[in-house]
């Protein structure tokens, strides 16, 4: 098997409305020994603010961020995507990538009109190397070495986690640097936690996933909050009604006896408390699920004999209508999010059509002046939409100056935040972070900061107009 170690740098952290400045990839064989490698960066998009604090982190300038000698957006994402298809088959690995740069790629992809869901389709699977430090923390321990905060928190801040285990990480928050730290990390973890990691690449498959959880009626499984792990014995009892992809399990420390003498409203208001009986497993976001006669210290069920876990479970699993009440009030207690006005969020609304796929192929393939007459065929409006916005961003000449006019006030009034709470980083609001942040930086810092913010407040009055 190959994998795809890979890393992105950032606008800032809002990945529906930031966008991907660095992308990094190094393709290794089965044993984590390098292949290829590329890498990829992008300019500024004109509707685009950098946060203060991403490239605080990240140390890019205003100059370099708008340089016009760099690939677009549109044009850094295409290179990415034909990459990764000519690289074929991979498990793509990162570090903290399934819940951050993995986001970033895919709206990227959604945005420039391409699949999102690279790393999970064409035989395609993931892992993550932060999930599975954690998890080799938690069940091997002493694989890694860990550095303790002054509240003795284990630290899994990749600079710092690499730098415990011998690597010297002199470029921290380089995307192609990054994938250094990360891959040192993963062959340590390779030698040194081989149940570990065998079971991350057998559950970095959702099918895998499912099949162990319905096979074995008692399992363990963990999760990590704000540094700290937690591992509880559990049986699955159901799916959920909204998102495939999310299972319950039932948290055999709690006597269902106990539950099942509860009203309706009394079971909701008991599973929106902590601790909560029943777990959501997401089967496609590589969750961490081991043997019972692995459960680490402090996992409650391990206080329990084997005959009262095993009348648990099979009181579970033969009262039916006890394991949908306690679906039906896990899923009332939940918070209800209602769809986004905002096409950058209806990314998750419908997965790509397949009558659209080769229509958006011949839109790729097309010159952008042909384009326009294209995006028609596509049954998707929010491709639709997508695909006018890349002829402006890529081509606006093929557009009418009356097209490009509202193209160009569009992106002001956004940017400026004229239209009121708008989700995204607006000029003024970047302006008014940064400048809390020179009022308590250090004097190097202070210089960068003063730097990213005569660009922004240069930024505004250009799209400010004069009063007469």
């Amino acid at each position: 098997m190959a994998f795809v170690f890979y890393d992105t740098e950032t606008t800032g952290t809002n990945w529906p409305y930031d966008q991907i400045l660095q992308f990094a990839a190094v393709k290794t064989d089965a044993d984590l020994q390098s292949l290829v490698e590329v890498q990829f960066q992008s300019r500024l998009l004109p509707h685009v603010v950098p946060n203060p604090e991403a490239m605080k982190v990240n140390g890019l300038t205003p100059s370099q961020l708008i340089n016009p000698a760099l690939p677009s957006h549109y044009e850094m994402v295409r290179s990415v995507e034909t990459t990764m298809h000519v690289w074929g088959a991979s498990m793509f690995m990162g570090f903290n990538n399934i819940s951050f740069d993995e986001y970033f790629l895919r709206a990227a992809l959604y945005k420039t009109l391409h699949r999102p869901y690279l790393t999970v389709m064409d035989g395609n699977s993931r892992s993550d190397i932060l999930k599975l430090a954690r998890a080799a923390h938690l069940l091997s321990p002493g694989a890694l070495r860990i550095a303790y905060s002054n509240d003795n928190m284990p630290i899994f801040n990749l600079a710092e986690l690499a730098r415990a285990n011998g690597f010297n990480h002199p470029n921290a928050h380089d995307a192609r640097a990054d994938i250094d730290a990360t891959l040192c990390l993963a062959r340590i973890l390779m030698n040194e936690a081989p149940g570990v990691w065998n079971d991350f690449m057998r559950f970095a498959k959702k099918s895998t996933v499912l099949q162990h959880i319905q096979d074995q009626a008692v399992f363990g499984m963990a999760e990590f909050y704000k540094g700290r792990a937690y591992s509880w014995l559990v049986t699955r009892i159901g799916v959920s009604n909204a998102d495939k992809n999310v299972h319950y399990a039932y948290d055999l420390q709690f006597d269902p006896d106990e539950l099942a003498a509860l009203s309706h409203e009394e079971l909701v208001d008991r599973l929106a408390d902590m601790p909560r009986p029943i777990k959501q497993l997401k089967i496609n976001s590589c969750p961490v699920i081991f043997e019972v006669e692995d459960a680490p210290p402090g996992t409650a069920a391990r206080l329990l004999d084997d005959a009262e876990i095993e009348r648990r479970v099979r009181r579970l699993r033969e009262d039916r209508v006890l394991t949908s009440r306690l679906i039906a009030a896990r899923e009332a207690s939940l918070l209800v999010y209602n769809p986004s006005p905002y096409l950058e969020q209806q990314i998750f609304d419908a997965f790509t059509g397949g009558n659209d796929l080769p229509v958006l192929e011949k839109f790729h393939a097309a010159p952008w002046s042909e384009r326009q007459a294209i995006l028609p065929d596509l049954q998707d409006g929010r491709l639709r939409v997508l695909g006018e916005e890349l002829i402006y961003l890529e081509s606006p000449g093929v557009l009418t100056n009356e097209q490009r006019t509202q193209h160009v006030e569009r992106h002001r009034r956004r940017i400026l935040g004229l239209d009121g709470m708008e989700p995204w980083l607006t000029i003024p609001a970047a302006i008014e972070r940064a400048e809390l942040m020179i009022a308590l930086a250090s004097t190097a810092d202070r210089r960068y900061l003063e730097m990213h913010k005569a660009h922004l407040v240069a930024w505004r009055d250009r799209l400010t107009p004069v009063a007469v």
